[in-house]
This record gives C-alpha cells, sequence and structure tokens, in this order.
C-alpha cells in the first residue's frame, strides 16, 4: 500500500512545474494581458460605494468625463455628470451664505 510512488511523485513535480511556468509568464506579461482584456472600452467603474442598506454610488469614466450614478433598490437612479476627468469644480457647491 504504498501512495507515493516514484510515477506519482514526477506526475506531481512535473505539474507543479506547468503551473509555476504559468504564473511566472503571466506576471512578466501582467500589463500587456490587462490592456489586452480591457481593450479600447468607454465605459470604465472607478469606484463603488455602498451608502446604506439599499443605496449606492457609482463613479464611472465614459470618454474622458466622471460621471456619478447614485440609485438604490427601488428608487430611480440619479445620473449626475462630474465633468472632464481630473477637474473639480468647487464653485457651484459652496451655496448662498
Amino acid at each position: 500500500m504504498d501512495h507515493l510512488t516514484p510515477d506519482r511523485l514526477l506526475i506531481v513535480g512535473l505539474f507543479l512545474a506547468v503551473l509555476l511556468g504559468l504564473w511566472a509568464a503571466v506576471q512578466r506579461n501582467r500589463t500587456g494581458l490587462a490592456r489586452r482584456i480591457t481593450g479600447d472600452r468607454r465605459l470604465r467603474m472607478v469606484e463603488t460605494l455602498t451608502l446604506g442598506p439599499e443605496g449606492r454610488a457609482l463613479l464611472l469614466e465614459a470618454e474622458g468625463r466622471s460621471i456619478l450614478v447614485l440609485g438604490g433598490r427601488r428608487g430611480t437612479p440619479c445620473v449626475l455628470d462630474l465633468g472632464p476627468r481630473g477637474k473639480c469644480d468647487t464653485d457651484g457647491a459652496e451655496g448662498a451664505e
């Protein structure tokens, strides 16, 4: 009842060597693979935030513009265009004093 025969050890060793080789190849080409997977998408989710048991905020990027989507399970989502990516307009947020 010898479970660790030399041929089984060889098969396990070869399997682990193949896995290690695949892992090394993926690590070496990580940026190229990520670029190939994402491609030229026009819409990308930047961040998501849970606002409560039923609310959620999504920050999207669509063709270089930041878009905020606020929604819940039962309500109609609110979509706000935040403008070009990287710009922050705080003039409209000050309000009257």
